[in-house]
This record gives C-alpha cells, sequence and structure tokens, in this order.
C-alpha cells in the first residue's frame, strides 16, 4: 500500500480499535489502520462538511473501506451520500459494484445520478438493466 492513503486521511461510525479484524485491513500498515480509523471516527462528527472529507478519504483505502461507505450511503446529507458514491468506485471488484447498485435503488436523485456515472466508468455490462429500471 502507499503513503498516499495516510496523507490523504491525514488531511483530514464507529470503528473497532482492532481495525485488522475488519475485512481487506490485513493489508493497510499499521499506519494507515491509524489514518483509517480517524477518517471513521469522522464520520460521526456532527458536520456534514467533515464527513463528507472523510468519506472522500475513505476511497483510498480501497476494499477496506467497504461498511465505512454502505453506511455513509444513508447519511442524512445528500452530500456525503454522493461523496460516498464517487469514493466507492475506488473500492472495484464485486462488493464496489453491488454498492453502486445499492446507491442506483436511491430515492435520492443527485445520489441516483451519481451512481449512475460511476457506473459508467466502471463499465460493468451487468449494469445496464439495473441503470434502465433506475431511470
Amino acid at each position: 500500500m502507499n503513503l498516499s492513503r495516510v496523507e490523504a486521511a491525514s488531511t483530514a461510525a464507529t470503528v473497532p480499535e482492532q481495525t485488522s479484524s475488519l475485512p481487506g485491513n490485513d493489508r493497510l500498515t499499521s499506519e494507515e489502520q491509524m489514518a483509517f480509523r480517524e477518517c471513521c471516527r469522522q464520520l460521526e462528527s456532527p458536520t456534514p462538511g467533515t464527513r463528507r472529507r472523510a468519506v472522500e478519504r475513505l476511497g483510498y483505502f480501497g476494499p477496506a473501506a467497504t461498511a465505512a461507505l454502505r453506511r455513509a450511503l444513508i447519511d442524512l446529507d445528500t452530500k456525503v451520500q454522493v461523496a460516498a458514491v464517487k469514493s466507492i468506485t475506488n473500492v472495484g471488484g464485486a462488493e464496489g459494484y453491488e454498492l453502486l447498485l445499492e446507491a442506483l435503488r436511491s430515492d435520492l436523485l443527485k445520489v441516483r445520478e451519481a451512481a449512475a456515472l460511476e457506473l459508467g466508468e466502471v463499465g460493468n455490462a451487468d449494469a445496464i438493466g439495473p441503470l434502465i429500471a433506475a431511470y
């Protein structure tokens, strides 16, 4: 893993102190785990801007951020939800794809639009059906 994750997080839901037990965290260095925990702590902030910035940084942690980004998809602030959708693209794989499909079913148009754009970036042909159904 590269240092950009740590740098992204340091410019900055309750997460267990043992982040190595979280899926995907076995690939994070101890410094990256500390930065990851800080981002997750910031998701509990009462300030939407702080939560949004934390969600944006979580995208750098790939699959380790799946659970935190899933929670951010139901944040009370639309901008936080949209930021989560954009960060989910960095998760990749089946988990990221499933999260984007979840976002595509949001009640909020801005979240659905962001999910549609990100699904287009992913380029998975299986997304065509859900995209058509969403609109």
